[in-house]
């Protein structure tokens, strides 16, 4: 049988969500790609820390008895999915009172049954024998990912996962929060970094971009760290 998730972070399968999120920090510092770790064993942490720290999809996966974690082959490129981009107004008052804004939209995430795969069950590529490169390019040169398993030496086999309908993916609610600083000029652009879609049949999320924009007249603009306002006096007098 091959690796859960648990084996993945290194953690028993009653491990309580204070020793996961221990678990996922301390395998993530060590694995990360900027210190120089595998990127592939990353994302396996990630795939893993994504199922294992929300209880719905946790509970999902045990109930799943808990099939083998889809690992790429370690020649696979790691694929990123696509990003989403959201556009939306803002108002100058939130602006000027530096409020905290709550973005919710929904993403697509790897199927917590299948793993993203889309088959209840895997097999090794019978093309390339697993080894997720093509053949022939090994003889002749330059070698390229197997067209039949794209690169990760295993293939669905049998009925398609029911939870995702074969698609390999599942659809996710998340809430990204920011707060909304007098700093900022408009239209503006916010970035967070995995926190777009997943891709069927494994790889790493895309980003979620976010662009404010302005739709109202407001009696304030802004001017760098400056708040101007100008207001119009119908009497001609006015005392100062």
């Amino acid at each position: 049988m091959g690796r859960t998730h648990y084996d993945v972070l290194g953690i028993p399968e009653n491990a309580s969500e204070e020793a996961i999120q221990k678990a996922y920090r301390k395998k993530a510092l060590e694995h990360h790609p900027d210190k120089k770790g595998n990127p592939e064993t990353f994302q396996g942490i990630s795939e893993a820390y994504e199922v294992l720290h929300d209880p719905k999809k946790r509970k999902d996966y045990d109930q799943s008895n808990k099939p083998p974690v889809r690992v790429s082959n370690k020649v696979a490129r790691v694929r990123k999915g696509p990003d989403l981009r959201l556009l939306l107004p803002i108002k100058t008052d939130d602006i000027v009172n530096e409020t905290i804004k709550n973005i919710v939209t929904t993403r697509s995430i790897h199927c917590p049954t299948c793993h993203g795969s889309g088959a209840r069950e895997m097999i090794k590529c019978p093309k390339c024998n697993g080894s997720g490169i093509d053949i022939i390019s090994t003889v002749m040169g330059p070698k390229k990912f197997c067209n039949a398993c794209k690169g990760y030496g295993d293939v669905p086999d049998g009925p398609s996962c029911k939870k995702c309908d074969g698609t390999g993916l599942i659809s996710e609610k998340i809430t990204r929060s920011l707060k909304i600083t007098r700093s900022i000029s408009l239209p503006f652009v916010t970035v967070f970094s995995g926190s777009g879609n997943f891709m069927a049949g494994g790889g790493s999320p895309g980003d979620l971009f976010i662009e404010f924009w302005s739709e109202e007249k407001s009696l304030y603009k802004i001017d760098g760290l400056d708040v101007k306002g100008s207001l119009s006096l119908k009497d001609r007098k006015s005392v100062v």
